[in-house]
């Protein structure tokens, strides 16, 4: 079975099985992903902001519609989202706001935080703000997830 890297971009919410990757570039957005050692799936969600401004439909640009939106992959795979390791990343002061509490980057950050606080779900490892980019990719094969930071200048 060939691997199938699949490229998110931002709002996108993806789920899929191994020998699947997933891929992102993030700034100031943030992903949530989940990858479920025994069966070897996971997603990744890559939101912009924390929450609408307004109610709406789901969308995966807001926190978390985001998550919601990758909790019903999980139920359609018959699993529940107790059974997945989550990690986040993202959240850069790509601007460099003097108000760091303030910034999209820091918003971002804190509603990840509290979205799987409040699901009951640890976070197993994050690595989020600075001021610089990410590209990440996540191998659902070994859940294994590759960071490269990028500076700006």
């Amino acid at each position: 079975m060939s691997v199938k890297r699949i490229i998110l971009l931002p709002g996108d919410v993806h789920f899929s099985r191994a020998p699947d990757q997933l891929y992102t570039l993030l700034g100031s957005c943030l992903a949530i992903t989940a990858w479920h050692p025994q069966r070897l799936l996971g997603g990744m969600c890559h939101f912009l902001l924390p929450k609408p401004a307004h109610n709406t439909a789901p969308d995966g640009r807001y926190g978390s519609d985001a998550f919601n939106l990758l909790c019903q992959f999980m139920q359609q795979n018959t699993t529940f989202p107790n059974e997945y390791r989550y990690q986040i990343y993202g959240g850069s002061n790509i601007l460099q706001t003097t108000i760091k509490d303030s910034s999209i980057g820091s918003r971002n950050i804190y509603a990840a935080k509290q979205i799987l606080l409040n699901a009951a779900l640890s976070i197993d490892f994050e690595d989020t703000g600075g001021n610089y980019s990410r590209k990440i990719l996540l191998d659902l094969k070994t859940g294994k997830i590759t960071v490269h930071h990028l500076r700006h200048e």
